[in-house]
């Protein structure tokens, strides 16, 4: 497994098992989303300066830093905006487990 810091681009590890800290946002972004049946909770990770939308079977309830531990899924859609047929990616985790760290 590795450990990402803010300097790594998550997309460079599409397909991997990685853990990241951070701690769970009041103030999610715009972002795309794709819950699953497996993982329906959608919650939104603050990394250093980096959002990271994330997927867990449970909500998660740590008020300090967590340690999450997942996989790294590509997600795409089209843009919004009238005749645009732009597509954005954005990279994402479906966590295994994670850690509250207090």
């Amino acid at each position: 497994m590795i450990l990402l810091s803010d300097d790594d681009y998550i997309g460079d590890y599409e397909g991997q098992k990685v853990v990241v800290e951070g701690r769970i946002s009041q103030i999610p972004w715009q972002h795309l989303i794709a819950p699953s049946d497996s993982h329906p909770v959608i919650l939104y990770l603050d990394s250093g300066k980096n959002q990271i939308v994330i997927y867990s079977k449970r909500y998660i309830t740590c008020t300090e830093k967590i340690k999450t531990t997942g996989t790294v899924i590509k997600i795409e859609g089209k843009s919004k905006k009238t005749g645009s047929d732009e597509i954005f990616s954005e990279y994402q985790i479906v966590v295994d487990e994670y850690e509250c760290i207090e």
